[in-house]
């Protein structure tokens, strides 16, 4: 967010679609970040109303909602302050009627790992877990 002009803020939301034509509908809700410095209840009520009155303003009135995808740290479940983080995010999607499709995990083999197959290689990835929310 500039500040006048000169400095950058982090924004405490951030919410972005993706489309694969300019002016088109979009395809996929890219982004739903909420600040970690807001507290859970004000998390809920910004993240709701920035997630209506966006959907409002760019999905066409009676389509359904594009889907949201998710990369999360494979141990978001055990770090408490990215747990509750991930929760207030996820919680304010159901509220809009959205529901967990399905969770990823994304692996990876690292140099020196032995392959089996010729075809087979390796990708510096980082390890984690998607989430996929469909409407």
């Amino acid at each position: 967010m500039d500040v006048g002009g000169a400095r950058r803020r982090p924004a405490p939301r951030r919410l972005a679609w993706w489309t694969n034509a300019a002016g088109a509908a979009p395809q996929a809700l890219d982004f739903f970040d909420l600040a970690p410095e807001l507290s859970a209840e004000e998390r809920a009520e910004v993240g709701l109303r920035l997630l209506e009155t966006a959907t409002a303003a760019v999905v066409p009135a009676g389509a359904r909602r594009p889907e949201f995808g998710r990369f999360m740290p494979a141990d978001w479940r055990e770090v408490p302050e990215t747990r509750a983080l991930l929760e207030s995010v996820f919680s304010v999607l159901e509220r809009t009627g959205a529901r967990p499709l399905v969770e990823r995990l994304r692996l990876e083999w690292r140099p020196g790992t032995p392959c089996r197959s010729r075809r087979a290689g390796w990708s510096s990835v980082r390890c984690g877990t998607a989430r996929t929310w469909w409407r």
